[in-house]
């Protein structure tokens, strides 16, 4: 399953949520306003892409 994340009032998040459902792909979106992210998570992601972490999140 593919976690989309993003904010419920975007355009463009709204517009990939129903991309992802018109064309069968099972997902859920994360409002990170509302639900907020995982520490642990932005580490993963941070080392996937090379980032370094600076400072707290």
């Amino acid at each position: 399953m593919l976690s989309l994340y993003g904010l419920k009032n975007s355009d463009t998040c709204r517009k990939a949520v129903n991309w992802l459902t018109e064309n069968g792909i099972d997902s859920r979106f994360v409002d990170v306003w509302k639900d907020g992210l995982v520490e642990a998570d932005i580490s993963r992601w941070a080392s996937l892409v090379g980032g370094e972490r600076h400072g707290g999140v």
